[in-house]
Parts: structure tokens; C-alpha cells; sequence
């Protein structure tokens, strides 16, 4: 049986992330080059870590993690997990979340990012009935910027020198913001 899908597009979909993802997320997450751009608090310090984690965020209404799954991939028996995208610090009162979006590598520059932020940002708005989404990348993470951008997100906010990149120093901070089209 395969990974029950929220919402399908046609190159990924987005699932339910299950705790059986939780040692391919660990890998992959804590290699270097998938690390470079986040700000240090999304890493688990061990595999049972990850699996608290994960735990956690199951009881936790103020954050929405969904698997990034491949439709090539699904139910022919390897993984179809991609990476993750999240809608965090949901606020229900004020119609309001944080997005926040990772791909394993192997996955980079397939246009699999970008369609699963439409997709993330299609759950948001139509069925949990968010008005506003928001998202922070560092100003050297260019692709990540692109698939803000390509989904109609404009930047609102610059923290200059804000974040420590590795092999980078401190760099510049975007907050990019999204509104729903009524």
C-alpha cells in the first residue's frame, strides 16, 4: 500500500509523512550540502532525536509537515520520499503560517521544489483556510529564492548580515510573504 497522498501534482505529490521516513529524513537532512541554508534548529543530534521529534509534531496543531513524494516513484516498492515541506507556527486565529521546504539533493533542479510549494501553498490557502504564508531564506540560497518567486511571493523584509553561513560568514535574511487572492 502506498503512501496516503493530500494533495497530487504531476511530478510530485504531497503525502503523509510517516515514521517509518523518519531514518532516510535523518540521512539525508544532516548531509552538508542539504544543510548549508537552514539555520541550525531543524537538525536532530541522533536518529532517536528525530524519531522525538517526529513524535512530537504529531500532537502539535501548530505545524503541518508533509512528505515531498515522487508520482514516478510511488507504490513500485523504493522509496518516493523527496524531502519535506512544512507549514509551521500556524496561526488559526490570525489565518497565518510559516513555510518552510527541503529536497534531498539527488532531487535539486527538477522543478520538484517549486511544484511542491504551489502545492504546499494550495493546501494552505483552500483548505486550511490560511490568508497569509510566509518564508525566511538567506540571501546566497538563489534557488530557493527562485521557487519563492516562481509562486508569487514577494520579498517584504531584509536583515542585513543577519545569519553565519559556513565557508560564507554573516549574510543577508529575506522574509518573503504570500497573501490569498480572495
Amino acid at each position: 500500500m502506498g503512501r496516503p497522498i493530500v494533495r497530487e501534482g504531476s511530478g510530485i505529490s504531497l503525502g503523509i509523512l510517516e515514521r517509518s521516513d523518519i531514518p532516510q529524513l535523518y540521512a539525508e537532512f544532516n548531509t552538508p550540502d542539504v544543510r548549508r541554508y537552514l539555520t541550525g534548529r531543524e537538525r536532530a543530534v541522533s536518529l532517536e532525536a528525530a524519531y522525538q521529534m517526529y513524535d512530537s509534531a504529531q500532537k502539535d496543531t501548530s505545524t503541518m509537515t508533509y512528505a515531498v513524494a515522487v508520482n514516478a516513484l510511488r507504490g513500485k516498492g523504493s522509496s518516493d520520499l523527496a524531502g519535506t515541506v512544512a507549514l509551521n507556527h500556524i496561526d488559526w486565529a490570525n489565518r497565518r503560517a510559516e513555510v518552510a521546504y527541503i529536497l534531498f539533493r539527488k532531487y535539486w533542479g527538477k522543478g520538484y521544489g517549486t511544484e511542491a510549494l504551489s502545492l504546499a501553498v494550495m493546501q494552505a490557502f483552500w483548505t486550511l483556510n490560511l490568508r497569509k504564508l510566509t518564508a525566511t531564506v538567506c540571501r546566497p540560497n538563489r534557488p530557493s529564492v527562485k521557487v519563492l518567486e516562481k509562486n508569487g511571493f514577494r520579498k517584504a523584509v531584509t536583515f542585513t548580515n543577519h545569519v553565519y553561513v559556513e565557508h560564507e560568514g554573516y549574510v543577508d535574511e529575506f522574509i518573503y510573504e504570500l497573501f490569498r487572492q480572495e
